[in-house]
């Protein structure tokens, strides 16, 4: 009977403990589209091949729109727990 009630106790705590899920976190960026438009592109030769790449953090750096609007967004999913998944 004692085996059986700690057997129990062992999977309540378990259970306890590993059940506790982290919420998710959503990273905001700019889309390349938007990227390209406004200049913030690395382009890298690639064996002959050219290849852009989104420069995030030098839009991040430079354009204050940019970051007022990934705050913006950020506020409205925290106070409207719009992003909330459980």
């Amino acid at each position: 009977m004692k085996l059986i009630t700690k057997i129990l106790c062992l999977l309540a705590i378990s259970t306890l403990a590993f059940g506790q899920a982290k919420k998710p976190t959503i990273m905001i960026v700019p889309s390349d589209v938007w990227c390209k438009k406004n200049g913030y592109m690395q382009v890298f030769d690639t064996q002959g091949t050219k290849e852009e790449v989104p420069d995030y953090k030098k839009a991040l750096q430079s354009d204050i729109d940019l970051i007022s609007v990934i705050t913006k967004i950020s506020g409205i999913g925290n106070d409207a727990n719009v992003l909330r998944l459980t």
